[in-house]
């Protein structure tokens, strides 16, 4: 970053003298060139210096523009311009060596330097420019002697401070680098170039040192003055990029959002700022920004292309997006495979985009690379829910030995599922040995006492069956603190106890039962209507009526109660 012309001042005085045609193109860029907006100020300056191709003004903002946006072959081009409307002027002869030197085209920068000395031969800016060229081809003794005799002609010059330290960095003496980018700025607080080169040679220190404790020193300082930088001129693009990476690098993640949000705002066409940006807001889970840069980063900028096509999955996985995201990673495992990590997400995402096929054949995959305790379990709820009830239980006793030493009520769960994957598969033996496995070690899990009631069931084992959905009821009952959570189990199982001591017929401990049943939830449509069916049996067909009357003012729907109704010639 060079000092350049007094923007502001510059064209104040450039307009007077610009042809009244060219005059509309400077006002449009003085409105971006006080902000320093200089990618927004760059067509309007083409245009004006098209329309006055000999006003030196113009054609010298118009390159230093395009300098400023380091395009340095384009400000070349204007510079060598202005040279042709006047070669003596030292500004301009320093700018055009200087941008033929960045280009590497030194020999060609020393003969402009030349002409400079030519034109007067003790000037400091062409002594420290010669020193910047010289600097660029790294001949630094040559830059020294070049600077000390700029500072022979001005003692007190910030410019040869900045220029000195320019030339340390250069040699890697980065303390008295910082040294002397702080006399300059003891000399003139308000100049921003030895502000912006202090803080890099800070980032620069910290980089190199092994002290932990004295690097997080040292980048502190260098976003002090980053800061700085910032609040000063709040347009400076370079500044905010580097002042994002840095706090992106120290994981400073919504910092580091705001401050390339800012650079790329300023710089719309640069590249590599918005992989830091896609990157930042994937970190802090702004998931519609990160997609947003992230596709940018994936589509344009190829030395990234691949990673940013992972981080796209991952987002779109982050934000709920489950088929985009099982899409992506299919087309990334296709062309380079996925890790572990990533096979999971893509199983997951598969799992909730409705693709069973997919996530079964993921979830196995992440888990043959790097087992885990709960995706095994979620893999063997995968295969159950597909009906696959073999590999289901080959899972989930995969998930014993992969777990290790589980508490109690989790391997329960796991003994659970491999309960009612053999009870799904009509193997109730070995369902009924793995519900009461479950159930010796966590009694409270109702889910598999009722599940061991319907096995029981099914073997007729009516005495067993009974007593299980009783002792489950029981402990539903019980748990008063959550009634209403359980009431759909409470009413699970009481159906189940009605309907065996109806089969049983034991009308008698069916109207008790119901009657407790009725007495817990008045609104039970089916403990009204056992309750009328035992009523029925005993023929007590007034209150059968009765209890058939109230399961329709519950269900009208209801055929049994209708019929019966009927079939008693209730009034």
């Amino acid at each position: 970053m060079r000092t350049l012309l007094a923007i502001g001042m510059f064209l104040v005085a450039l307009l007077g003298g610009v042809e009244i045609q060219a005059q509309s193109n400077i006002e449009k860029a003085r409105e971006f060139l006080v902000t320093r907006d200089y990618a927004n100020a760059a067509p309007y300056l083409v245009a004006a210096a098209k329309e006055a191709p000999k006003d030196l003004g113009i054609l010298r903002l118009t390159a230093e523009t395009y300098l400023e946006l380091e395009k340095v072959d384009t400000a070349l081009k204007y510079y060598s311009k202005a040279l042709k409307v006047d070669d003596e002027n030292l500004t301009t002869l320093n700018e055009y060596a200087y941008c033929l030197a960045r280009l590497n085209r030194f020999d060609e920068a020393l003969e402009a330097i030349d002409d400079a000395f030519d034109v007067k031969d003790d000037h400091v800016a062409t002594y420290l420019t010669k020193a910047e060229i010289h600097i660029l081809q790294n001949e630094l003794t040559l830059a020294d002697h070049a600077i000390r005799k700029a500072q022979t002609l001005d003692t007190e010059s910030p410019a040869t401070f900045v220029a000195l330290g320019d030339l340390y960095f250069a040699q890697n003496v980065r303390e008295l680098a910082k040294d002397n980018y702080e006399e300059a700025l003891s000399r003139d607080s308000s100049l921003l170039e030895p502000r912006v080169k202090l803080a890099r040679v800070y980032y620069a220190m910290a980089n190199r040192s092994i002290d932990k404790d004295q690097a997080n020193e040292l980048f502190k300082k260098s976003l002090v003055n980053w800061d700085k930088v910032t609040k000063q001129d709040t347009n400076n693009a370079p500044a905010f990029f580097e002042k994002g990476k840095i706090l992106y690098l120290a994981g400073r993640y919504p910092d580091a959002a705001r401050a390339l949000l800012r650079f790329t705002q300023l710089r719309p066409s640069d590249q590599l700022s918005r992989w830091y940006l896609a990157q930042s807001f994937y970190e802090i889970n702004e998931v519609d920004s990160a997609i947003r840069y992230l596709s940018y980063a994936r589509d344009n900028i190829d030395s990234v292309s691949e990673k940013a096509s992972l981080y796209l999955a991952r987002a779109n996985y982050r934000g709920k997006r489950f088929t985009d995201a099982a899409q992506l990673f299919a087309s990334i495992k296709q062309e380079r495979g996925l890790a572990a990590e990533d096979l999971e997400r893509f199983g997951r995402s598969a799992i909730l985009s409705g693709d069973t096929t997919a996530a079964i054949e993921n979830l196995r995959a992440s888990l043959d690379e790097k087992p885990n305790c709960q995706l095994q379990l979620m893999y063997g709820n995968v295969l159950r829910s597909t009906k696959l009830y073999d590999e289901a239980i080959e899972a989930f006793y995969k998930t014993i030995e992969v777990c290790g030493t589980l508490k109690d009520k989790d391997m329960a769960r796991v003994y659970f599922f491999i309960g009612i994957s053999n009870f799904s598969r009509n193997s109730l033996d070995s369902a009924i040995t793995a519900l009461e496995e479950s159930l010796r070690l966590d009694s409270t899990n109702t889910f598999a006492r009722i599940r061991l009631g319907l096995s029981y069931k099914e073997l007729d084992s009516l005495d067993q069956a009974l007593s299980t959905f009783q002792r489950a009821s029981d402990y539903l009952l019980a748990d008063t603190a959550n009634l209403v959570k359980n009431a759909r189990q409470i009413e699970n199982a009481n159906t189940q106890i009605a309907g065996m001591l109806y089969k049983q017929k034991k009308i008698k401990a069916l109207k008790a039962a119901c009657k407790d049943w009725i007495q817990f939830n008045p609104k039970s449509e089916y403990g009204h209507l056992y309750l009328a069916i035992a009523y029925q049996s005993e023929q007590d067909t007034g209150n059968a009526c009765k209890s058939y009357k109230q399961v329709l003012q519950i269900n009208p729907e209801s055929s049994v109660a209708k019929q019966n109704r009927k079939a008693l010639s209730c009034p």
